[in-house]
């Protein structure tokens, strides 16, 4: 954030479409809470609360509000005028609530011009459909950003991912990062 001079963000890992749904703030897995899923027992990252906006305050400098359900569904003036509150009340990060697809299509238009937004494939989607609908179509035939600072991180390590990511090196300037030799991540494991 401090590096594209943001002081604000989103967060939606939501994918309706593979049982991965954002409700209050509390993100499910096939209706099971994550820390009541198999994930609570990850050998590497457990995940041992649901909660995404303690997750983000535990990790991250800044509070984090939610934009629920309720808010998507009344449309896209309502949900943008839902962040600026947040904005102007001091919150750095927003989880956004996505039950549906209808949720992400929604958050895509809302964030379509936005600095930073952080997710997953749902996000990615919705954001995809707004710039097809906006003339983007440079950027999305090139496959990578065309001019200017741009940061895609990838953090899964599955098969198809790992192919996206071998299809975009060939194309674009990366970097490989080892997130468990960043201090934030050292701490947070106890390995100081």
């Amino acid at each position: 954030m401090v590096a594209l001079d943001t002081s604000f963000t989103v967060i939606s890992p939501a994918l309706p479409i593979n049982g991965r749904t954002v409700y209050q703030g509390y993100l499910f897995v096939m209706n099971h809470l994550l820390a009541e899923s198999g994930m609570r027992h990850h050998p590497i990252n457990p995940m041992t609360d649901s909660y995404l906006p303690r997750l983000m305050e535990a990790q991250a400098q800044g509070r984090c509000g939610v934009i629920p359900a309720q808010t998507l569904d009344e449309g896209v003036a309502a949900t943008r005028a839902a962040l600026s509150r947040l904005q102007q009340e001091g919150y750095r990060y927003a989880v956004l609530d996505a039950l549906n697809e209808r949720h992400l299509e929604i958050q895509g238009e809302v964030l379509r011009d936005a600095l930073l937004v952080t997710g997953g494939s749902g996000l990615a989607m919705g954001l995809a459909r707004q710039w097809a609908k906006h003339g983007v179509s440079q950027a999305r035939s090139a496959g990578y950003p065309l001019s200017g600072r741009a940061v895609v991180l990838s953090g899964s390590c599955s098969q198809m991912t790992n192919q996206q990511v071998a299809f975009y090196r060939q194309h674009a300037p990366t970097r490989d990062v080892d997130v468990g030799a960043l201090p934030v991540i050292r701490d947070a494991r106890g390995l100081r």
